[in-house]
C-alpha cells in the first residue's frame, strides 16, 4: 500500500483545445509591426534623400525636379504610379523613385494585412464547440443556470435583461478556459483524481452553505419561526484576576462583489449585556428559543430581538450545516414539504434549475434587507443553490520526486512561523498569570495585549520546540524536460483534501487519518478547528471526519498546559490535545484573535515570495496598464488595438500567451488568473475591455504549456504531502 495520499488535478479538455481560440491571420500582427517599422526607417530614408536632392537641384537651378519633391513628405510619400513614372523619368530622381515603388509596395502589402487582421475580428467566435460537450453543458447547467438557457437560446428567468453582447462572450470565454487550460476542482471543468487501488467516480452535491446561512438568519429575524431554531450565546470573556473584559461577538457583513459574510469580531463592554451573559456562566454554549425568553424576562433594557440584531445570540450553524437531515427537517417544519422538495432535489442535483427560486430569494431579503445594505434579491438570483463537483478514485502514475529533492523542498520553501514562536513563549512565560483562563480568553488578553502595544516580540523570540514536523502540501506540474513547477504550497496539515473525504475508500480514509496524526510530534488526538464555517460555501472547513472544536464556543472550555518539556499544549474535556485547521483559507489570511490562534497551530510557514523566485525563469510576472495602451480620444478599431497590444508586448519581450490577473488594490490576493493569447480575437477583446475599465493586471506567461502535455493531453496539476522524516512510496 502506499505510504501517502497523492492526488492529480485535471481540467475536462485538452490542454491544446486552447488553440481552437486563436487565428492563424492573427500571427500576422507580428508582420503588420515588423512591416509598419520598415516603412517608417524607409519613410526616413527617402526623406532624406528628397532633403539630400533639394538642395542640389536649387544648387543647380532645375526648377522642374524641384517641383515634383516639394510636397513630398510624411503620409504624403504614398503617391499614385502616375506620379512616381513622373518623377521616374527624370534621372536625377531615379534613387528616390525606386524607394518610393519600395514605399508603395510595402504599404499596400501592410493595408492588406490589415484587412485581414480586421475581418477576423468580425468572425462569430470559435467557441461553439467547446459547447458541444455534454459534460461541459451540464457542468455550465450546475454552474450558472442562467447563462445555460441563455447559451442554449432559451430567455432568461432571473428577471436580470438579456446580456450585452461583449458581457456574453466574456462569459462564454471565461468558461471555456477555465475547462481547457486550468485544474482547481469544480464540477466538470476540474476533477481531481486521488490515487487508490479501489476505482470509482463519484459525483458530489452539496447545498450553498452561504444561502443555508442567510436562510438561518432570516428564520432568527421572523417572530412567528424563530422559535424552532436552536441559538448560541456570545461568550464572556475574562481578563487576569477574573475581571470581565465582556462578550466575545462578531459583526457581520456581506460582500457585495464576492457573496462571502465578513465577520468583524470585537468585544462588547455594556453592563447589562455582560450581566446577562454571567447569568449563564458555567452553561452549555447552546440554548432553545425558551431559554432565551427566561434569560431575558426579568430584563427591562434588553429583549430577544437586540440579543439576535447585535449577533449576541446567533443561530447554532454547526447543527444545521452538518447534518443535511437536521436542516431539511427544520425547512419542512417552517416552510412546508415543497420547500424540503427543492431542498432535498438541490442536495442530490435533481434540481432542474440550479437557483434559489424566487420564493426563498423573496423571504430572505424580506426579513434581512435591513441587516444587510446591498441588493439582496439580484446577490442571490446569481447563486446556485448547491454545487456539484466530481471526485475520482483510480490507479495512475504519479511523477516520483527523490527523497533527497523532497528534503530540499521542505528546507528551502518552509520555514518557522517566528510570529506563532513568539505568541506560544508569550502564553508559556505568563502560564501562571493565565491559570484558569480558556484558550479564548488567553488569546483575547494576548490581541488586547498587541493592540496597546505592550507585546515585545524580541523578548519573546527565543527557540521553541514545534509541535508539529516540518511539512507541506505541495502543487506542482512537470514540464515537458520532466522539471518540477511549483503551483502552489499550503500547510501540508491535510486541508485542501478534507472536504473530498467523504468519497474516500476506506483505505484512502485510513491513509488520510494516519496523515493527520503523524505530522504531530506529541501522541493527543487530533481536532479539527471549525472557523467560519458559515460565511461561505467555499471555505470547505469542518468537512473532515476529525473530532471537532468550534470557534469561539468550545474554546471558552480549552484550557491551555505544559507538557513535561516545558512547551504549550492544549487540553480539552480532560484530555490533552493537537488542533488542526483544514479549511481552504490561508492561515495567514485570518485577522484578530482568530489569526492568533492560527499561528499558535501553525509552527510552519510558507515561504511564498521564494515561490515566486523559483518559478520567475519560466513564470515571469510583468504589470500591464491601462496608459500603457491609451489611444486618446478617438475610439480605434480591435485590430488597431491589437496591433498597439502586440508593438507594446514586443518592445518589452512579453509573452504572447499569457495569464493575467487583475491587481486590485486593498485585497490580500489578486483575481483570479485568466488565459489570454494575442492570436486570439476573443482574448484581445476582452483583454482591451479590462483595460478601458482601468484595471491594472498581471501578465504571466504559460508554462508548462501545451508541448508539456502531447497532442491530447490534459492540464494536470499534481498534489503530495510531504512531512519531515518520512520515507515516501510513490
Amino acid at each position: 500500500m502506499q505510504a501517502d495520499i497523492l492526488f492529480k488535478r485535471e481540467s475536462l479538455f485538452p490542454f491544446g483545445k486552447i488553440e481552437l481560440l486563436k487565428s492563424e491571420k492573427l500571427s500576422g500582427l507580428r508582420s503588420v509591426v515588423r512591416t509598419e517599422n520598415e516603412l517608417n526607417e524607409l519613410r526616413r530614408r527617402i526623406e532624406e534623400q528628397i532633403k539630400s536632392a533639394k538642395q542640389s537641384l536649387y544648387e543647380e537651378g532645375r526648377q522642374t525636379e524641384l517641383k515634383l519633391l516639394m510636397r513630398l513628405k510624411g503620409a504624403k510619400l504614398l503617391v499614385s504610379e502616375e506620379k512616381r513614372n513622373e518623377i521616374r523619368r527624370h534621372a536625377a530622381l531615379l534613387e528616390i523613385s525606386l524607394l518610393l515603388d519600395e514605399y508603395a509596395a510595402k504599404s499596400e502589402a501592410l493595408d492588406r494585412l490589415r484587412l485581414e487582421i480586421e475581418d477576423e475580428f468580425r468572425q462569430p467566435d470559435p467557441m461553439d464547440v467547446f459547447f458541444e460537450n455534454e459534460q461541459f453543458r451540464e457542468a455550465l447547467k450546475y454552474t450558472n443556470a442562467d447563462f445555460y438557457e441563455q447559451g442554449l437560446g432559451k430567455k432568461s428567468k432571473s428577471g436580470g435583461g438579456e446580456r450585452t453582447k461583449r458581457s456574453r462572450l466574456e462569459t462564454r470565454y471565461n468558461y471555456v478556459q477555465r475547462a481547457t487550460v486550468k485544474t482547481s476542482p469544480l464540477s466538470h471543468f476540474g476533477v481531481t483524481t486521488y490515487r487508490d487501488e479501489r476505482p470509482a467516480e463519484i459525483a458530489k452535491y452539496g447545498l450553498n452553505t452561504l444561502i443555508q446561512t442567510l436562510l438561518l438568519q432570516a428564520v432568527s429575524m421572523d417572530e412567528d419561526k424563530r422559535r424552532r431554531l436552536v441559538y448560541t450565546f456570545s461568550p464572556t470573556v475574562r481578563g487576569e484576576n477574573e475581571r470581565i473584559l465582556g462578550l466575545y461577538f462578531e459583526k457581520q457583513m456581506l460582500h457585495r462583489d464576492f457573496g462571502w459574510l465578513l465577520k468583524q469580531e470585537d468585544i462588547l463592554h455594556q453592563k447589562v449585556y455582560v450581566a446577562l451573559s454571567e447569568k449563564r456562566r458555567d452553561s452549555e454554549e447552546k440554548l432553545t428559543y425558551a431559554e432565551l425568553e427566561q434569560l431575558v424576562r426579568s430584563e427591562e433594557r434588553i429583549d430577544i430581538d437586540s440579543l439576535i440584531a447585535n449577533n449576541i445570540a446567533v443561530p447554532d450553524y454547526g447543527i444545521y450545516l452538518k447534518d443535511p437531515a437536521v436542516f431539511l427537517d427544520l425547512v419542512e417544519e417552517l416552510f412546508g414539504n415543497a420547500w424540503r422538495e427543492r431542498f432535498e432535489a438541490a442536495a442530490s442535483g435533481k434540481l432542474q434549475r440550479n437557483d434559489p427560486g424566487g420564493e426563498l430569494i423573496g423571504y430572505i431579503a424580506d426579513k434581512l434587507e435591513s441587516k444587510y445594505p446591498v441588493d439582496l434579491p439580484a446577490m442571490l438570483a446569481k447563486m446556485p443553490l448547491f454545487y456539484h463537483n466530481v471526485i475520482r478514485r483510480e490507479a495512475f502514475d504519479f511523477p516520483a520526486i527523490p527523497a533527497e529533492r523532497q528534503k530540499q523542498l521542505l528546507s528551502e520553501f518552509v520555514s518557522e512561523n517566528e510570529r506563532g514562536r513568539c505568541i506560544r513563549n508569550y502564553i508559556r512565560s505568563r502560564h501562571e498569570r493565565f491559570a484558569g483562563s480558556s484558550l479564548l480568553e488567553i488569546i483575547c488578553m494576548t490581541k488586547q495585549a498587541m493592540l496597546e502595544r505592550n507585546f515585545d516580540y524580541a523578548a519573546y523570540d527565543r527557540p521553541s520546540v514545534p509541535d508539529q514536523k516540518k511539512n507541506m502540501l505541495l502543487f506542482f506540474q512537470i514540464d515537458e524536460a520532466s522539471n518540477l513547477v511549483l503551483n502552489n504550497i499550503a500547510s501540508g496539515s491535510g486541508h485542501l483534501i478534507a472536504r473530498d473525504a467523504d468519497a474516500f475508500s476506506p483505505e484512502l480514509a485510513e491513509q488520510y487519518r494516519n496523515h493527520c496524526r503523524r505530522i504531530f510530534t506529541r501522541p493527543y488526538p487530533v481536532y479539527e478547528v471549525v472557523i467560519d464555517e458559515e460565511i461561505s460555501n467555499k471555505i470547505d472547513v469542518g468537512k473532515s471526519d476529525l473530532p471537532k472544536v468550534r470557534w469561539p464556543a468550545d474554546f471558552a472550555r480549552i484550557r491551555t498546559a505544559l507538557t513535561e518539556e516545558g512547551e504549550l499544549c492544549f487540553e480539552y474535556r480532560g484530555e490533552r490535545i493537537n488542533l488542526t485547521y483544514q479549511g481552504t483559507v490561508p492561515f495567514h489570511l485570518f485577522q484578530g484573535a482568530k489569526r492568533i490562534l492560527m499561528d499558535l497551530i501553525h509552527p510552519w510557514k510558507v515561504e511564498y515570495a521564494k515561490i515566486k523566485t523559483y518559478n520567475a525563469p519560466f513564470r515571469q510576472e510583468y504589470e500591464l496598464k491601462p496608459e500603457q495602451l491609451d489611444s486618446g480620444q478617438e475610439r480605434m478599431s480591435d485590430a488597431a488595438f491589437a496591433e498597439k497590444l502586440t508593438r507594446l508586448f514586443e518592445q518589452n519581450e512579453y509573452p504572447f500567451d499569457f495569464f493575467v490577473k487583475e491587481k486590485k488594490e486593498g485585497y490580500a490576493l489578486p483575481g483570479k488568473p485568466v488565459w489570454m493569447s494575442l492570436h486570439s480575437p476573443v482574448s484581445i477583446k476582452l483583454l482591451r475591455k479590462m483595460l478601458e475599465e482601468g484595471r491594472t493586471l498581471s501578465v504571466t506567461g504559460v508554462f508548462p504549456n501545451a508541448q508539456a502535455y502531447g497532442q491530447d493531453g490534459r492540464c494536470v496539476e499534481y498534489g503530495q504531502f510531504i512531512v519531515e522524516g518520512d520515507e515516501h512510496v510513490v
